[in-house]
């Protein structure tokens, strides 16, 4: 008897595989950073991402924001249901029931922002994975997608109210989902992985989001981000309609800021990524359509840093049909629902398409 209470301890501790955040074949796509004890990430869309074989479990060791944050497993390219990780750091189950003669990929995305918007206090954490069976479970190499489109915008690329309903609160740990948003659709529909760089609120103008690009945490500025880590194919941007309409010519200079910031930034890539600017948000996402057209013909012709800028837009008559409140296209705070970015995908996409070539 006292043989068999001293070796239990010792089965349920080796009855998983722990993989550190540090091993070699875990993907990371976004923006990191990383200690001794576990990697750091803010920014929407963030993603860890593995391959599995031999596996019937896959946990992960993580931590939220200091308000929590929602987070998303999709498993072998199909979603699951979101899950809210709180502050203290805790193991969370992703995936139970595998077949374990079959390969398996899991990618863990963060699904919210930064909501709570003071320094580092809404980093999320990583620290490891577990898997089961540990006597046979094993990491095999993740690959990735060869296309990458980064998103810079607003709310609606953030995915706020995405989940949410016309008569539902907006409380970000049950409705904000960058997953199902127009720029999730438009990678996945092109075939590309994405990274997002989005404040909801911001624009260029009264809350500038430029102050916040050069940041690997997104409203902590202690620690630079490398532009050189990840070389997108093109710059996605959809922002402008939560500047103020009454300065026309102040807003166009601010946004052709944003157009340059971003083509220095990307300028030693070996293929300047193309600057793609899109008209199409919720709410009164057509305001800014004619100065932003206005822009990227600026930026065209005085562009000494490669990177041509183009110019993409919902139709109008697409824009009023997904915005009235009872049409089934708004999630709450008269957003967008996961129906209305399919929408404003679906009027983009061939325009997206031709611009890339592909």
């Amino acid at each position: 008897m006292w043989l068999l209470l001293l070796l239990l301890p010792a089965i349920a501790a080796s009855s998983s595989l722990t993989i550190p955040h540090t091993d070699p074949s875990i993907s990371y796509l976004g923006r990191f950073s990383a200690s001794s004890s576990s990697t750091s990430f803010s920014w929407t869309h963030s993603s860890v991402r593995i391959q599995v074989a031999n596996t019937t479990s896959v946990s992960a060791t993580l931590s939220g924001g200091s308000d929590s944050d929602r987070f998303l497993v999709v498993l072998d390219a199909v979603p699951l249901d979101p899950f809210v990780v709180s502050h203290s750091a805790s193991s969370y189950e992703l995936a139970s029931s595998l077949d374990p003669s079959l390969p398996h990929t899991l990618e863990l995305i963060k699904i919210t922002e930064d909501n709570t918007q003071k320094k580092s206090k809404g980093t999320s954490t990583f620290s490891s994975f577990s898997l089961s069976p540990a006597s046979t479970a094993s990491l095999l190499p993740f690959e990735g997608k060869d296309r990458l489109l980064h998103f810079v915008g607003d709310s609606d690329t953030a995915g706020w109210c995405a989940d949410g309903t016309p008569s539902s609160a907006d409380d970000f740990k049950k409705t904000q989902n960058s997953h199902v948003t127009w720029a999730g659709q438009l990678a996945r529909a092109l075939d590309a992985e994405f990274t997002a760089t989005a404040v909801s609120g911001s624009g260029v103008l009264d809350w500038p989001i430029m102050q916040y690009l050069d940041n690997t945490m997104t409203f902590d500025d202690s620690v630079s981000y490398d532009w050189g880590e990840e070389t997108p194919d093109a710059v996605v941007i959809l922002i402008g309609p939560n500047d103020s309409s009454d300065k026309t010519k102040k807003f166009e200079s601010a946004y052709l800021s944003l157009l340059e910031l971003l083509a220095d930034r990307y300028q030693k890539s070996p293929v300047p990524p193309k600057l793609i600017n899109v008209c199409g948000g919720s709410i009164n996402g057509l305001d800014p359509c004619e100065e932003i057209t206005a822009v990227v013909k600026t930026y065209n012709s005085n562009n000494e840093k490669g990177g041509e800028a183009s110019f993409v837009s919902i139709e109008e008559e697409t824009w009023d049909k997904i915005n009235k409140r009872r049409n089934g296209y708004l999630g709450c705070d008269a957003h967008y629902a996961e129906s209305g970015h399919a929408a404003l995908t679906g009027d983009i996409l061939e325009q997206v398409r031709e611009v890339m070539g592909w």
